[in-house]
């Protein structure tokens, strides 16, 4: 009887033991998942980072007032952004580049002393990620049942904001954050230092690690219709115009896609300018913002140098574009000579033989209407004498056979 009673006792304790380790082993897996010290082919944390558990909290700032004589809204790519017009404390010029065959569309934003204060760098839209292929758990039905109940937009948003790492919550927790981790995992870039929500908003921003400590570099991100838009931010650190210049950006800035029937209208709005607002930092956002839905059109960037040249103290906004405009064509598009220029001595030779070759073709061109006025002149000079010529025949004739009675 003792040794039945024993047995049973023992049977007991084998089910309790394995009912625990049945409840206590997902626990168990998902902390060792948090401490990276999981080995198993079910779930391997593909970023090892400590950064991919915390995120900051939320980023809140007052509402910002722009003036709108002195601010305007510009569609760049799929960018909608406020930037100063006229605006004597801001000066605005585009910062191009042409690498591996490929655009890459920016703007430098100067302070009233001339330096520079700020960069935004516009990128193309892309997916939302799809990670329910990246780790095999998420492809047990109950746990992709799970993870599918949350909708994109809370996904979204508890990406940049739920922390990760209590382990005494519910396993449907518990799968989900496993699976935040994996999407942070594909959106956070390497060189993440930090990230955050804009506080009653959908825009998350992340720092990322500068090459010069002075300034700081953020990573701007929105998720709209299945679409991630985001920029680069660069702003100035200690110094005041540059923050607040940094929060204008961040509160005015909105997104929305870019197509190339844009591009016409933008353009008639430019048409619709003064001559002296086309030839100024006004124009040439409005045909920057119509070039880069129409990017390999060169008429734009032509059009938009030509009216730079015409201007006053634009060296800033032409030495960019003629740079990106060598690399790309070949050519600078150059007609007037403008000084102070911030160029390679390539760039600059060809500016300067560009301005040879368009002024000796004026040249000549008012050559030939010079000349064709003067042979104008003298056929007309000739055709009058012989009209007085034919008229005097005429004359002469009709009065012959006539009687003349004194």
């Amino acid at each position: 009887m003792k040794k039945i009673l024993l047995f049973l006792l023992i049977i007991a304790a084998i089910v309790f033991l394995s009912g625990f380790v049945l409840v206590a082993s997902p626990y168990y897996a998902y902390k060792k998942v948090l401490e990276n010290s999981l080995d198993n082919n079910w779930y391997e944390r593909s970023d090892k980072r400590v950064l991919v558990l915390n995120p900051n909290k939320a980023y809140f700032f007052d509402q910002v007032y722009l003036d709108p004589k002195l601010w305007h809204s510009f569609h760049l790519m799929d960018t909608l952004i406020a930037l100063p017009i006229k605006n004597p404390f801001y000066n605005v010029a585009p910062d191009m580049r042409y690498i591996n065959g490929k655009t890459r569309i920016g703007l430098v934003i100067y302070g009233a002393k001339g330096q520079q204060i700020s960069k935004v760098y516009f990128n193309q839209n892309r997916l939302m990620p799809n990670v329910l292929s990246k780790q095999k758990l998420f492809s047990l039905p109950i746990v992709r049942k799970e993870i599918i109940k949350k909708s994109d937009d809370l996904v979204w948003k508890d990406i940049f904001s739920q922390k990760v790492g209590n382990w005494n919550i519910s396993i449907s927790q518990m799968i989900y954050n496993l699976y935040l981790l994996e999407m942070r995992s594909q959106l956070l870039p390497k060189k993440a230092l930090s990230y955050r929500l804009i506080k009653n908003s959908n825009t998350a921003i992340i720092e990322l690690e500068s090459r010069n400590k002075d300034f700081l570099t953020e990573l701007v991100m929105t998720r709209s219709r299945g679409l991630i838009y985001s920029y680069f931010l660069i702003s100035k650190k200690r110094n005041q115009e540059s923050m607040d210049l940094r929060k204008k950006l961040l509160s005015k800035i909105r997104f929305r896609q870019g197509s190339d029937y844009l591009a016409k209208i933008i353009y008639r709005e430019f048409a619709a300018l003064s001559y002296r607002d086309k030839i100024d930092q006004k124009g040439m956002l409005y045909l920057l913002s119509a070039w880069t839905h129409d990017i390999n059109n060169p008429n734009f960037l032509e059009l938009m140098i030509n009216n730079l040249e015409r201007g006053f103290k634009n060296h800033l906004q032409l030495s960019s574009l003629y740079e990106y405009a060598f690399k790309k064509y070949g050519k600078t598009f150059a007609k007037k000579e403008v000084k102070d220029l911030i160029v390679s001595s390539e760039v600059l030779v060809k500016i300067k033989q560009e301005i040879e070759s368009y002024n000796a073709k004026e040249s000549f061109e008012e050559s030939l209407k010079k000349k064709d006025v003067i042979e104008q002149k003298s056929r007309t000079m000739k055709e009058i004498h012989q009209d007085i010529l034919e008229k005097a025949i005429d004359k002469t004739d009709s009065n012959k056979g006539r009687m003349i009675i004194n």
